[in-house]
């Protein structure tokens, strides 16, 4: 499986929290991070100008230049960029359609 490292260290850490007994509304903070990551372009597209330089600024980790033409990056967030890994994935496996 492609992700099983990260998913194996995910469990890892998440066990770990369990047995140090931190685990007090972890599920609803999870709950809330990943309802804000399914949500970004809509917050993105709702935010004021302080709030969208706040977003790009989660996704794009080290400084974003732009040369008139083109964005650049040396970095982005790994989260977003496997997000974007696996839409890439997905749009080359388009389901078929009933007739």
């Amino acid at each position: 499986m492609k992700y099983k490292v990260e998913i194996e260290d995910i469990n890892f850490k998440l066990n770990s929290l369990k047995n140090s007994g931190r685990t007090d509304g972890i599920e609803k903070k999870m709950s809330q991070a990943l309802n804000a990551i399914v949500n970004i372009s809509e917050r993105y597209n709702n935010a004021s100008t302080i709030d969208k330089r706040a977003i790009v600024g989660l996704i794009y980790t080290e400084k974003l230049t732009f040369d008139g033409e083109y964005f650049q990056t040396t970095k982005i967030n790994s989260l977003a960029a496997n997000i974007a890994l696996i839409n890439k994935e997905l749009g080359n496996k388009k389901k078929p359609t009933k007739k």
